[in-house]
């Protein structure tokens, strides 16, 4: 018998509107936000919807710059905004309600660091982490 690869399981967090790639965003589709712990890779974070019976797949950095070109089309640069920061905020809780499940999380001294290292690392960021007394310094390359 050979050895089985086990993919590691995907949870679907959360859904965003995209605006088309026209420069007149003439239509709207959406993607699923996607998540998975895996062992090999870290946590992967990225944007999905198929098409075709394909599936097309983006980062995490390109669900932001998505939501942002789509957030435009509302015409107001305040309401822009205030829909760009509660997605944020609301991405932020679903990455944090998947993360507490997490094996990884779950036995890290420091969950909180932990989870920051993990998106980061999602953005392929380099993270350091200094211990200045009680405080603590983030470098982010």
């Amino acid at each position: 018998m050979g050895d089985q690869i086990s993919n590691p399981p995907v949870r679907r967090i959360g859904k965003y509107t995209i605006a088309s790639a026209d420069m007149y965003y003439t239509e709207m589709g959406q993607r699923d936000i996607c998540v998975c712990d895996d062992p090999e890779k870290g946590l992967r974070i990225w944007g999905e919807t198929p098409v075709g019976g394909t599936a097309i797949a983006v980062d995490l950095c390109q669900i932001f710059l998505e939501y942002a070109l789509f957030c435009q089309t509302l015409r107001d640069a305040e309401q822009s905004y205030n829909e760009m920061r509660s997605f944020g905020e609301r991405l932020g809780v679903m990455l944090a309600e998947y993360l507490k499940e997490t094996p990884l999380l779950k036995t890290a001294t420091d969950p909180g660091i932990c989870a920051f290292e993990s998106v980061l690392e999602a953005i392929h960021a380099h993270l350091t982490v200094e211990h200045v007394g009680p405080e603590l310094r983030f470098i982010v390359a």
